[in-house]
């Protein structure tokens, strides 16, 4: 198979995804949802989307398993396009206020935990926002922020974790992470099309989701939205 002109002579063992081809010979594919320590890829992003050009298909780097005779394109036109459109969806229901307030109102240029303002516990060094910022695909119309927060960790664990729902793109990697760990009670989907969204399954409260696995979901969550 051949990645971005590549020709990848070596075998690579059975069921190999052309994320792992591209990162064996340097090549960078951004992801967002991808988490290794899952066994089921989520899918849920496509943010590392790349062409097949020998079948014309546009397929998830992170999904899809490296066969022979595939013409990978990983930098193109349209696949940085693609890119670009799959972040701005992820991005039309998390404020752009913290790319202000990050990169341009903050005197410390470090935020993060120790922030006033946005509390958001992955700024400066937020992934989300890089890629956001590479591809050049912040929404024009920044999003309104709520202020919502919910206790999601249960009581007398050693350190308190909240969810903020405005921050939540849609990923998933809490509810995979909470499913793997075998939470009682976990996160779940809710709600379809527009109003789909990550809460306590069957009316639970917020205090019962993460009883094991909160700091596991927290350290999942590539916006700070479990923080």
């Amino acid at each position: 198979m051949t990645i971005d002109g590549i020709r990848i002579e070596e075998d690579f063992p059975k069921e190999t995804t052309l994320l792992d081809v591209a990162q064996g010979v340097g090549i960078v594919i951004p992801t967002v949802c991808f988490m290794r320590e899952c066994t089921e890829p989520s899918v849920s992003c496509m943010i590392c989307g790349v062409r097949d050009n020998a079948s014309g298909r546009m397929l998830p780097a992170c999904a899809t398993w490296a066969e022979d005779g595939m013409d990978i394109d990983t930098r193109g036109e349209d696949v940085v396009a693609a890119r670009r459109q799959s972040v701005r969806l992820l991005l039309e229901k998390h404020p752009r206020l913290c790319k202000e307030r990050c990169g341009r109102r903050c005197p410390q240029k470090s935020a993060g935990v120790k922030c006033p303002d946005c509390r958001c516990a992955h700024a400066p060094e937020c992934p989300l926002r890089k890629i956001a910022d590479a591809l050049d695909a912040w929404p024009v119309t920044p999003v309104a922020e709520s202020g919502q927060r919910h206790r999601c960790s249960a009581q007398g664990q050693e350190r308190e974790l909240f969810f903020e729902p405005d921050k939540c793109i849609v990923c998933g990697n809490c509810v995979r992470v909470s499913r793997a760990m075998r939470e009682p009670v976990g996160l779940a989907w809710l709600g379809r099309g527009d109003s789909l969204r990550v809460a306590p399954p069957l009316g639970r409260a917020w205090e019962e989701t993460l009883t094991v696995s909160a700091e596991a979901c927290a350290k999942a969550c590539p916006t700070g939205c479990i923080n």
